[in-house]
């Protein structure tokens, strides 16, 4: 988290459904000093014990505000769209007593891009979560027009593909052009490409190695490629032997990736 916040990054995605994540996020945000220099953004989905029943949710509110030591949230979104009819009415209720800042809903299927598109279009959204990747396009269609049309500020997930990226240039080097834009890894071409979206405006790659989120990071330095760099990126990435079959493979290929940092830390693919 330390070099995190050195490399300049100030935005962390959290969730109740990850483990311990919100409170190490809280404990080491408060011990390094960092609490009100980082942006964080949250789930819930919760309803209650009966139609309308808002109690777990805000039982689970108040636990993400002790766990991150937080009286209001930066961002809370509805976790993968459940329940979100109800629970998007109770976040406008948070968001107007001031507890939530803003409020959005993520997904990571593009099952599901037509009701994001909705939900965004009807104007009830500040923010959403979605997966976009340079190989997984389908965000571009429509969705993410619809969120630049009306100022909805676009965090994106997943960006390797669960590492899955990676396999396919385990041993190639990357393309010269990519000195032009201060590109020193591969993490850093998916990333770059991702975040010159002009609709994007941040990316969580996720990772349980400080030796990668210090790779990550690098990606906020240089130029950022125009639309003909991005689709010059993205062929070239499509035209390396092996890339037709990297989605086919199972998440986080050549590893047990549990959540959990370990030792020693495992490699990318």
């Amino acid at each position: 988290m330390r070099r995190f916040h050195e490399a300049g990054g100030r935005v962390i995605d959290t969730s109740p459904l990850y483990g311990m994540s919100e409170v190490v996020t809280g404990d080491y945000l408060t011990e390094l000093g960092l609490t009100n220099e980082m942006f964080i953004t949250n789930k819930t989905w919760t309803t209650g014990d009966y139609l309308s029943d808002n109690s777990h949710s805000e039982r689970q509110l108040r636990q993400s505000q002790e766990r991150l030591w937080r009286n209001q949230i930066d961002v809370l979104q509805v976790h993968s769209l459940e329940n979100h009819d109800q629970v998007r009415h109770w976040l406008a209720q948070k968001k107007e007593e001031g507890v939530v800042r803003y409020i959005g809903a993520t997904q990571w299927s593009p099952e599901y891009w037509d009701t994001m598109e909705r939900l965004v279009n009807t104007g009830t959204l500040d923010f959403v979560q979605i997966a976009y990747t340079i190989l997984s396009r389908t965000p571009e269609q429509r969705l993410l027009d619809a969120c630049a049309d009306n100022g909805v500020a676009v965090q994106i997930n997943i960006p390797f593909e669960k590492a899955r990226l990676f396999t396919p240039v385990a041993d190639q080097p990357l393309p010269d052009f990519a000195a032009e834009l201060g590109i020193e890894s591969w993490a850093q071409y998916f990333l770059k490409w991702i975040v010159s979206h002009p609709a994007v405006t941040n990316v969580v790659p996720a990772t349980s190695n400080p030796e990668h989120v210090a790779d990550n990071m690098g990606a906020l330095y240089g130029d950022l490629p125009d639309v003909e760099m991005r689709e010059r990126m993205a062929s070239y990435y499509a035209e390396l032997p092996g890339v037709s079959e990297a989605l086919r493979q199972p998440p986080y290929p050549g590893k047990t990736y549990g959540g959990v940092v370990t030792w020693p830390f495992p490699q990318r693919g």
